[in-house]
């Protein structure tokens, strides 16, 4: 029932052929070297269960193009190092853009940009103000950065006034700025909403497992309160992040609480996965379109599904739902070697990957991405050395640094002490990283099997009390092989 993500996007993209119309996007990055600058960028369209991203090389003049199929009127994302663009897209729309490079590196200021299309005046307003927005959002009190003693109701209170003050100053800025712009506004009002949703659905679960919480608490009353307004919003990347981070806490809670442990025990029993206790929580605790995309990720992601459940999906999905679940097979099955070699990466870059992935052929191989400026990297790393030495020989650990200075990288290795192999990637190397392990945020855990395939799926964070689970993990790939 797994999905590779970008090739099942393809298809369905192709299914809407008969009704949608291309959109072409052209992108001018002025300045652009193709000798120091990053030569690829990424075109991100967001969805829960089908996201589709297009990794695309840049020219030696510094354009981009694209054509896509594009349902409704909706949120893009132009992804490139380390900076996510928005761009609102219609169909049969032709749009030209053109960007300041270095400009793009500043996320303190105003993006500097030309733009044409239908939607014109939303980006123009996007890029003269979206910045503001991303500071308010910065100085909230992150899930993962907040202090783990408040308790939840605490924190809770605490990011919803966060919230509310953010609102506040956006529509201060509306009108003093006399913005009428609907789709502006609606765009700018879901990133404050859902930044604070991802946050609410996160905090509960950081520095550690908790067995306790269930989704009938009243800590979760506001899941209601966070239904889309309207289909733009719907096909915003902030509620498509804030969906997917929902949905993963339903699942967790599934998986791990105690008031479900009779339940997961009896299912174990029989020899059957625990689907029948997310498909519960998530059928009973969502309502309209989070229902139908969080049953519809659970079915995705989900082995050994007993055939009764498929029988009932009418009564929640739609039928083109129903249909896309069960065209779904496992494809690309292709080794991390192999994708390496067809990659568009010049030798000088791609040979040391080769011999690296070469010296762990035959091994589990688990992945971390990290930066010094990366609190949540930087709060890991020193529990690897424990976790190394109960893993087993036949488990190989690959360091990748990002964005950092040699010299800092080595240093912070060695005063860590640090086992496994270490290597501080380029950012053209970050771009094959980016498109088949999925690299957008850190730190970042991979693993691919002893026959060198990628692994889907949920993987804990690096601490002493997740480390019985990454363990069954490595118990479960050694069991497939």
């Amino acid at each position: 029932m797994k999905q590779k993500i970008i090739l099942l996007a393809l298809g369905i993209l192709t299914n809407f052929c008969l009704f949608a119309n291309p959109t072409n996007l052209t992108i001018t990055l002025n300045g652009y070297d193709s000798n120091s600058h990053k030569n690829f960028v990424d075109i991100i369209i967001p969805d829960i269960n089908y996201p589709f991203s297009q990794q695309i090389k840049i020219s030696e003049q510094g354009i981009i193009q694209t054509s896509l199929l594009i349902e409704v009127t909706r949120e893009i994302i132009f992804s490139y190092d380390q900076r996510n663009v928005s761009i609102i897209v219609s169909p049969n729309d032709n749009i030209e853009i053109e960007f300041k490079i270095q400009n793009l590196f500043d996320s303190n200021n105003k993006i500097d940009a030309k733009t044409s299309g239908l939607n014109k005046e939303t980006n123009a307003l996007i890029y003269d103000f979206g910045y503001l927005i991303d500071k308010w959002i910065l100085t909230s009190t992150g899930a993962f950065y907040a202090d783990k003693t408040l308790g939840e109701l605490k924190y809770q209170s605490l990011r919803a006034k966060e919230r509310e003050s953010q609102i506040k100053k956006l529509d201060d800025l509306i009108h003093s700025k006399k913005i009428s712009n609907q789709l502006f506004i609606d765009w700018a009002e879901s990133k404050i909403n859902y930044a604070a949703g991802t946050d609410f659905c996160t905090y509960p679960f950081l520095g550690g497992i908790n067995k306790t919480i269930t989704e009938k608490d009243s800590y979760f009353k506001f899941i209601n309160k966070y239904n889309p307004k309207n289909i733009f919003v719907s096909h915003s990347a902030s509620y498509t992040e804030y969906l997917k981070t929902l949905s993963m806490t339903l699942n967790i809670i599934g998986a791990v609480s105690n008031s479900y442990e009779q339940e997961r025990n009896n299912l174990k029993k029989d020899s059957l996965s625990i689907f029948p206790v997310l498909f519960k929580i998530i059928s009973q605790t969502l309502s309209g379109k989070q229902r139908e995309s969080g049953l519809t990720k659970t079915f995705l992601h989900s082995k050994n599904i007993p055939e009764a459940y498929f029988d009932s999906l009418s009564n929640y999905l739609t039928i083109d739902e129903i249909e896309k679940i069960k065209k779904i097979d496992e494809v690309n099955n292709k080794t991390i070697l192999k994708l390496l070699e067809e990659f568009d990466l010049r030798e000088k870059e791609k040979a040391p990957l080769k011999e690296l992935y070469e010296s762990t052929k035959g091994k589990i191989v688990l992945h971390d991405f990290w930066f010094i400026g990366c609190a949540p990297c930087m709060s890991e790393l020193p529990h690897y050395n424990t976790l190394i030495e109960k893993s087993g020989d036949d488990v190989e650990f690959i360091f990748f640094g990002v964005y950092m200075e040699e010299e800092k990288w080595k240093e912070k290795i060695e005063s860590l002490n640090l086992k496994g192999k270490h290597y501080l990637l380029s950012k053209n190397q970050i771009a094959f990283f980016e498109r088949y392990f999925k690299l957008k945020g850190f730190p970042h855990h991979q693993i691919i099997n002893k026959s060198g395939q990628i692994k889907d799926g949920y993987f804990p964070s690096v601490i002493p009390n997740n480390f019985d689970l990454i363990l069954d993990t490595f118990n479960k790939i050694r069991a497939e092989n």
